[in-house]
């Protein structure tokens, strides 16, 4: 698949699993905003290089996995993902991490190896739930001191 397919997302208002890895999708459309019960997204080695606004729509959205595309960031209104359990973003193009992402408050897992990650903010320390953390093959000069 190149494209995000067309029937997915505009009457769908149940669906809890989407299932779009290996293709090579660029994009995730806006109308997207009306999958309101989705659970877990799985867009791992596509070609997508931003998650739309319509992800704030996703509130029950626990598991998000985004490894092996060509996100060069993640938007801060990720704060508004509050199920939010588990998110990969390994083998992707991040510079940093947004600072809001500390607000998500369930967050078990965060996965950002193979980035361009130079570092990290002391913030993360705010994730209480967080019981793994991987962080490999980045660029990270110096770890964050909490002062």
């Amino acid at each position: 698949l190149a494209s995000w397919p067309e029937f997915v997302g505009v009457k769908e208002y149940n669906l809890e699993k989407i299932d779009l890895k290996d293709n090579e999708i660029e994009a995730i459309p806006l109308l997207m905003k009306t999958l309101t019960s989705l659970k877990k997204l799985d867009m791992s080695n596509n070609r997508l290089t931003q998650l739309p606004d319509a992800s704030v729509y996703w509130t029950q959205l626990s598991h998000l996995e985004l490894q092996n595309n060509k996100l060069y960031l993640l938007p801060d209104k990720i704060n508004r993902l509050k199920a939010l359990t588990y998110l990969s973003v390994r083998q992707n193009m991040l510079e940093k991490l947004p600072l809001s992402l500390n607000k998500n408050e369930k967050l078990k897992e965060l996965r950002v190896d193979d980035n361009k990650l130079i570092e990290l903010h002391k913030d993360l320390s705010n994730l209480a739930h967080l019981h793994t953390f991987s962080v490999t093959k980045n660029q990270i000069l110096v770890m964050p001191v909490d002062t």
